[in-house]
């Protein structure tokens, strides 16, 4: 993952770098969430409630 978001991340013109970044961990991080919602938590969201989550942040739009 970390080769594919070096390489993703060079074709992103360096004043947007910070939040291509930003975008990444943000989604990463609630997919890291939901995964321990599933197994911690005996609990889960379907794909589009998990994306649902995420949309509703200022940071995506």
């Amino acid at each position: 993952m970390a080769k594919w978001w070096g390489e993703e991340a060079s074709k992103v013109p360096k004043q947007e770098c910070k939040w291509f970044n930003g975008i990444l961990i943000y989604i990463v991080w609630n997919l890291w969430k939901e995964r321990n919602r599933r197994i911690f938590g005996n609990a889960h969201m379907t794909a589009q409630q998990v994306a649902s989550v995420m949309a509703e942040v200022d940071i995506l739009r």
